[in-house]
């Protein structure tokens, strides 16, 4: 239909103004900043919204992860966490998932945003202290 560059949600970049109450995306002003700046001198390596076929891409793949033999394949163990205060997806729905892998674990980092790598350190801290303890023998230290 000629939708492949559409963004479905009227916005290609980043928002310029920065609105500690109204980001879904991150409390950090620090990240926001970076972020924002980088965007700026690379705009094509910035996404803003979702396009069209993205979500045709994601329609699909939720097809598929609600088919109760998509979860029989997986035999790996996989860390699912997710940010307490993210509306860009729904918690609930992503923590049914997890508890129907045979091997899956699920945790909530409590007050994060949707972008947890790009949170406050308190929030990222969380991230890597769950990754750590899921993976045995690891020790991630955060660079970020």
């Amino acid at each position: 239909f000629g939708l492949g560059e559409v963004y479905l949600t009227g916005r290609s970049t980043m928002p310029s103004i920065w609105n500690e109450e109204t980001n879904i995306h991150t409390s950090s002003l620090e990240s926001y900043e970076r972020n924002h700046k980088f965007c700026e001198e690379f705009p094509e390596l910035c996404s803003g919204g979702a396009t069209a076929p993205w979500v045709f891409a994601a329609c699909k793949a939720m097809e598929r992860v609600t088919d109760p033999d998509f979860h029989s394949q997986i035999s790996i163990p996989i860390l699912v966490v997710t940010a307490g205060k993210d509306v860009v997806v729904n918690n609930r729905e992503t923590e049914l998932l997890a508890s129907k892998l045979r091997s899956g674990s699920f945790v909530t980092i409590e007050g994060s945003r949707h972008e947890i790598w790009q949170e406050k350190p308190y929030f990222r801290e969380q991230f890597f202290a769950a990754f750590s303890a899921f993976v045995p023998g690891s020790s991630v230290e955060e660079t970020a």
